[in-house]
């Protein structure tokens, strides 16, 4: 699959598409795209799938989901469902595209898709990803959602919501799930988007401490939780923490990007015309040509 070339490439991480600059690394970690299709295509991807599983070392098993039965599928990196709900035959595809490259079942279903005309599709998840050479104890951000911590791991917004942010160490991961030490510090900072059209919601501003010679009472912050910053910030006056805005800078950031990875993927997947989901809203096209960008919460913008 043809890429960007970087200018800087964070260690030895696995990307499909990827943008990079001198600044850190753009991908998309992750899809769940829901598909309603004609019941005779169904049908014959279920006889495919249950065929391929004989031959492959595929998971598969049946889950039952609100009544439903649901036929689930694993093969590597790539999670497929099939259920019908009343006259809907539907079909979930959830998958890291950045580790489905080369998955001969992935690229067979992609493959038969592109060929059928009469389906519709729902971008139900997107996870944006964007990896910097900075260490997970230099990184702030400044957020107003709901933060919550799990070992290493610092979360921004309530489980399942829309914009909901992963902050972790990335070479921490590579090295717990994988055994592999990519030989650098990496860290990512990962959005989830759920149910709305193109990138609408706020990508929090992140820092990264370079702290010069601070007076007292400045001179705390240094000693600071990152993971606690906005606690921290939230008892001071707002005057006061006007004036430590300038302190905490804001990273050099464009989640523009991550549209364009969007569209990459859809162009790739053949899903380019396909790319409205069921609500009312805006193609990432309109949203680029009445420039309505994806907004960067403001430090301003923190509640008191």
């Amino acid at each position: 699959m043809i890429k960007f070339k970087p200018v800087v490439k964070a260690g030895s991480i696995e990307y499909g598409w990827e943008i990079s600059d001198c600044y850190g690394t753009y991908s998309i970690d992750r899809f769940s795209i829901l598909f309603r299709v004609p019941r005779s295509w169904w049908s014959l991807l279920y006889l495919s799938l249950d065929d391929f599983s004989n031959r492959r070392a595929v998971e598969s098993f049946i889950a039952h989901r609100f009544k439903i039965e649901v036929h689930v599928w694993q093969y590597k990196h790539l999670h497929v469902e099939l259920w019908h709900d009343g006259d809907i035959d539907a079909v979930k595809l959830d998958f890291n595209p950045n580790k489905c490259v080369g998955n001969d079942l992935f690229d067979k279903i992609i493959k038969s898709l592109s060929d059928l005309k009469t389906f519709t599709c729902d971008i139900q998840r997107v996870d944006y990803a964007y990896d910097i050479k900075v260490p997970l104890s230099q990184i702030y951000v400044l957020s107003r959602k709901q933060e919550s911590f799990f070992k290493s791991t610092r979360y921004y917004g309530a489980p399942g919501s829309n914009g909901r942010l992963r902050v972790y160490d990335k070479r921490q991961e590579r090295l717990d799930k994988d055994k592999i030490d990519i030989g650098e510090e990496v860290t990512r900072i990962e959005w989830e988007q759920r149910g709305t059209q193109d990138l609408i919601f706020k990508f929090d501003q992140f820092c990264v401490a370079d702290f010069p010679k601070l007076q007292y009472p400045a001179s705390v912050i240094p000693f600071i939780d990152p993971a606690q910053i906005n606690s921290a910030f939230r008892n001071i006056d707002p005057k006061t923490r006007k004036k430590y805005k300038d302190l905490l800078k804001p990273y050099p950031f464009d989640p523009c990007h991550f549209g364009e990875l969007f569209d990459l993927y859809m162009s790739d997947y053949k899903l380019f015309d396909y790319r409205w989901n069921y609500r009312e809203g805006r193609t990432l096209g309109a949203c680029r040509e009445d420039r309505l960008y994806p907004v960067v919460v403001n430090f301003d913008d923190m509640e008191t």
